[in-house]
C-alpha cells in the first residue's frame, strides 16, 4: 500500500487559500496527486484551482486507458479548454488561472506533468531533486544564464509565470517519466508558498526522515514560522 498525505494551508498573511490539492485513487490501482495554486482578483484563482483539480481528476477517472503521459496531457489540456472558456463567458472569473502539478503514481513509477511554477520533487539519499521546470521569467533567465539561482531568489519577478492553466485557449504541458520511486524514494508535489522559504535541504530532511503526515505538517509549520507569506 502507497503511503500518501496532503496538506494546504492559507499562511499567515492571506485570508483565503488559493492552493487545492488532492490525492485519489484511479481504475487500475493508480494514484492522483495534484497542487494548483490558483491566480486573478476576488476568489477567481480559488475557484480556479479547485476547478483545475476537480476536473483533472474527473478527466483522468475517464481516460483509464492509454499512456501516462498521453493521459496526463490531454486530460491536462482538456481542463485548460474548460476553464479558459468559463473565464471568457462569466465575468467574474475574467483572468483567472492557476497553476498547475499531477503526478500519475502505478507500481512504483510515476509520470509527472506541469503547468506554471509549482512544482514536484523526488527525495532519496537526503536529497530533495526538482523533477519540474518552473515557467516563470526568473526561471527561464536563470536557464539562459542571465541570473544565478540566487538572484533568482530575490528577483521581483520571481512570481511572474509564463504558464498557467485557463489563461489562454491552447496551453503546453511539460511531462516527465518514468521516475522511479524504488528505495525509500518518495514523492512531494508542492506550490511557491512552501519553496520560495523553505529550502531544498530541509523539504529532504521533513520528507525523508518522516512519515508523510507528519512530512506534511513540518513543512507547513516551517513555511509559517518563516512568516507564511503565501499559501
Amino acid at each position: 500500500m502507497q503511503s500518501v498525505a496532503s496538506l494546504t494551508h492559507p499562511g499567515r498573511r492571506r485570508r483565503n487559500n488559493e492552493d487545492a490539492v488532492l490525492a485519489a485513487s484511479l481504475p487500475g490501482d493508480e494514484l492522483l496527486l495534484v497542487v494548483a495554486d490558483g491566480v486573478g482578483g476576488e476568489r477567481a484563482g480559488e475557484i480556479a484551482s479547485r476547478s483545475a483539480v476537480r476536473l483533472l481528476q474527473q478527466q483522468m477517472q475517464g481516460r483509464p486507458v492509454g499512456p501516462s503521459a498521453d493521459r496526463l496531457r490531454s486530460s491536462l489540456r482538456h481542463v485548460n479548454n474548460i476553464l479558459w472558456q468559463r473565464s471568457q463567458n462569466e465575468a467574474h472569473l475574467h483572468g483567472m488561472a492557476t497553476t498547475l502539478v499531477a503526478a500519475l503514481v502505478d507500481r512504483g513509477e510515476a509520470w509527472v506533468a506541469n503547468v506554471g511554477d509549482s512544482r514536484a520533487y523526488i527525495v532519496h539519499s537526503g536529497v530533495a531533486h526538482q523533477i519540474t521546470r518552473d515557467h516563470s521569467l526568473v526561471a527561464e533567465a536563470v536557464r539562459e544564464g542571465e541570473l544565478t539561482q540566487a538572484e533568482a531568489r530575490l528577483s521581483n519577478a520571481r512570481h511572474v509565470i509564463t504558464r498557467s492553466v485557463a489563461s489562454s485557449q491552447d496551453i503546453d504541458v511539460d511531462v516527465f517519466g518514468p521516475i522511479m520511486l524504488a528505495g525509500g524514494s518518495r514523492l512531494l508535489l508542492c506550490s511557491d508558498g512552501l519553496y520560495d522559504v523553505v529550502e531544498d535541504r530541509e523539504i529532504a530532511a521533513a520528507v525523508g526522515e518522516l512519515a508523510p503526515e507528519p512530512a506534511a505538517h513540518r513543512l507547513v509549520d516551517l513555511a509559517n514560522e518563516r512568516g507564511g507569506p503565501d499559501n
